[in-house]
């Protein structure tokens, strides 16, 4: 009986840390920073790509990411992915300078697209998803895409899914269906610009 109950102690615990370190960046998608946030993402990629000094961050309070969370920049110009970058761990321990770091591979080095132009930069949209640790599943079928992003381990090569990427199971099936592949999930707040 009592190890049935340090069981269940331990579950109530380990549910509410996961539940806690993701707690901080979905109070932070709703406030007015992540607005300012974003629009300094945007001055950046501006700068980046003009080869120009990045702005210096915004006075806001953006949660710590590093020891706890995963981090991933995703860039959508007209309704579809042109970059994302970003990992689970990190070597960086200041959320701005890593945010700037993936939002430069994104739109530069994402091997699934082409690195972006000056010119697309006007209707591109900057997301940031934040990401507990992926957790192994049975079936991919089973998750919800719109809210759960995916890791997916074939043959030595590592992809993550974001929400952002997706809206259907059918493109991931078509992609990752004729190799021995391994499938975990992992919840996610995602912080983006509301539209009006």
């Amino acid at each position: 009986m009592k190890r049935l109950i340090l069981i269940s102690f331990f579950i109530i615990l380990s549910s509410g840390a996961f539940s806690n370190s993701l707690r901080d960046f979905e109070l932070f998608s709703r406030s007015r920073d992540c607005h300012i946030l974003i629009n300094w993402l945007k001055d950046c990629s501006y700068a980046i790509l003009k080869k120009e000094e990045i702005l210096p961050p915004p006075k806001i309070n953006f949660p710590s990411v590093y020891g706890r969370n995963g981090l991933f920049v995703t860039l959508i110009k007209d309704g579809t992915v042109r970059g994302c970058f970003g990992a689970f761990d990190h070597s960086i321990e200041d959320s701005f300078e890593l945010l700037v770091g993936y939002l430069r591979e994104a739109l530069y080095s994402d091997p699934r697209y082409r690195p972006l132009d000056l010119y697309e930069l006007d209707d591109m949209e900057i997301i940031i998803t934040v990401t507990s640790r992926p957790l192994g599943i049975d079936e991919i079928d089973k998750i919800d895409i719109s809210k759960y992003g995916i890791f997916i381990q074939c043959d030595g090569d590592n992809t993550v899914i974001v929400p952002a990427e997706y809206r259907t199971h059918l493109k991931i099936f078509q992609r990752f269906s004729s190799k021995d592949c391994h499938f975990s999930k992992f919840d996610c707040v995602t912080i983006r610009r509301l539209k009006r």
